[in-house]
């Protein structure tokens, strides 16, 4: 009996389909990076019979995004004749098997080999590696290798079940086991651009102090002010490590304030603010109500509560631009219109309810594909993700359940990626301070402006300015002035002041 094998390659889903476990293939699938990002995939695909019946006579192959050029197919003996039709963003590849071995669990090898240039996109100082999704089941083995020029930098973030090893031309990846998509960051920092339009009103009759959050310094991050117009009275860090510039109204007025600046995204080894965690219960996250504890009760670590908000809750696509925040407890009693606020605020109150620090960050993330990494976008597009407090470590750690789930499965617990960009830190209150794009008039106005940035900010330290408060008769101190745009940490007497 003559059976005909077609197995579909999607590049977008690779999910093969067999005729009744006829058949059983085993795949190695080596994709190989230039500096230009280039790659050369090969897929070595080895199907045995697993009948003597059957041997197959026929492969399809079709090819989603890939952009794929020179295609070449072999099997074991010479080049086949390969059938290309194209139709929009599909190529098809239709071949005949005239050397199919016959026999129960004689195999028959197959290599097609293209080039893509889709796969590897430079995203600001970063490098970003979307692999296509597979499936992999008891018909089929799939691995999956990697070689990536070291050019491309540091890996930054990957799945988890990597194998990595690393050689002074190449990081070498390898994927032995399942995973419903890939994607790998490389880089040692991200550098993003920033301009924030904030408007501010008094409607008192008398004059009001009123403050904004300014992004601030943390241990993923350092900032860069070119300018903040006009001028704030002061700049103070609170409680939760945001930096709030304070500003003086008169009466019935407002004012319009603009601040410009850069931010790199990577470890900051200076930084030294860590907020202590704290259990209160929130606006959103009620970590006294009875369901809150009995879920704090099955779910003890941070990733276990990961886990399940991730198996929990589904992103609805159709609230994005009606993104009125709802809760932990609206999350659970509807666990299919949710975005990233409800997925954050169900890890805190479950975290917090448990003993386990969490807080909430809100900011801009990078997305260049909003239907697998989706924002709230509106007229500003931000982002919500938690941190949950480490008492190990003594530090916070940021992670991205909404992320995890509309990827499918990427690991956002233990690598988040240089794209995520804090303006605000919630831990004191869940609603307070309000982020950056939530200070206007319009709710249609652009007040969020953020982009890559090609080089580095250079900027000269202005010397600190420092002043003494001498009295013989009681406690003496100094005063240090900043007059730079940007922080100072660690500040060390280089000797004793007079």
């Amino acid at each position: 009996m003559i059976i005909f094998l077609i197995i579909l390659l999607f590049f977008q889903s690779f999910i093969p389909s067999y005729g009744i476990n006829e058949f059983t293939t085993n795949q190695e699938i080596s994709y190989q990076f230039n500096q230009q990002g280039i790659s050369q995939v090969e897929h070595k695909i080895n199907i045995k019979n697993n009948f003597s019946q059957f041997y197959p006579t026929e492969y399809n192959l079709s090819l989603s995004g890939s952009q794929a050029t020179n295609i070449q197919v072999f099997d074991s003996n010479d080049a086949i004749p390969v059938n290309i039709t194209k139709n929009n963003d599909e190529i098809k590849l239709s071949l005949k098997l005239t050397n199919s071995k016959t026999g129960k669990d004689q195999i028959t090898p197959l290599t097609i080999r293209y080039q893509s240039n889709s796969l590897a996109k430079k995203k600001g100082k970063t490098w970003e590696i979307n692999l296509p999704q597979f499936q992999d089941n008891l018909s089929n083995n799939t691995n999956i290798s990697l070689k990536i020029p070291a050019s491309f930098g540091k890996l930054s973030s990957s799945p988890s079940g990597a194998t990595i090893s690393i050689d002074p031309q190449n990081t070498n990846i390898i994927f032995k086991k399942y995973l419903s998509k890939i994607i790998l960051t490389f880089g040692e920092y991200q550098l993003f651009n920033f301009n924030l339009k904030y408007h501010i009103e008094n409607p008192l009759t008398q004059n009001g102090i009123f403050t904004i959050p300014l992004p601030p310094d943390t241990a993923n991050q350092k900032i860069f002010f070119t300018n903040i117009h006009p001028s704030p009275q002061k700049i103070e860090t609170d409680l939760d490590g945001n930096w709030l510039a304070y500003y003086q109204l008169a009466p019935q007025s407002n004012i319009d304030i603009i601040a410009t600046g850069q931010a790199k995204i990577g470890q900051n080894p200076n930084y030294q603010f860590y907020s202590q965690p704290i259990f209160d219960h929130q606006l959103y996250w009620p970590i006294n109500n009875p369901e809150i504890i009995k879920l704090a009760k099955l779910y003890t670590t941070p990733r276990q509560i990961y886990d399940y908000v991730v198996d929990t809750l589904n992103y609805d696509y159709n609230r994005i631009n009606n993104s009125i925040r709802h809760g932990a407890l609206t999350a659970l009693e509807n666990p299919s219109t949710s975005l990233c606020t409800d997925f954050t605020d169900l890890f805190i109150s479950i975290a917090r309810s448990g003993g386990i620090g969490a807080r909430e960050i809100e900011g801009y993330a990078y997305s260049n594909n909003t239907d697998v990494k989706p924002l709230s976008v509106g007229a500003d597009i931000l982002h919500a993700w938690p941190e949950y407090y480490d008492n190990k470590t003594k530090k916070w750690i940021a992670i991205d359940p909404t992320w995890a789930k509309t990827t499918g499965g990427i690991n956002y617990f233990d690598d988040l990626d240089l794209n995520h960009f804090t303006f605000v830190i919630h831990n004191q209150q869940s609603d307070s301070p309000a982020v950056a794009g939530s200070y206007k008039t319009d709710p249609n106005q652009k007040s969020v402006d953020v982009s890559f940035a090609d080089s580095e900010t250079t900027i000269t330290p202005i010397p600190l300015i420092i002043t003494t408060k001498f009295n013989p008769f009681s406690q003496s101190y100094v005063i240090i002035k900043n007059p730079n745009l940007f922080s100072f940490q660690n500040i060390v007497p280089l000797g004793e002041i007079k």
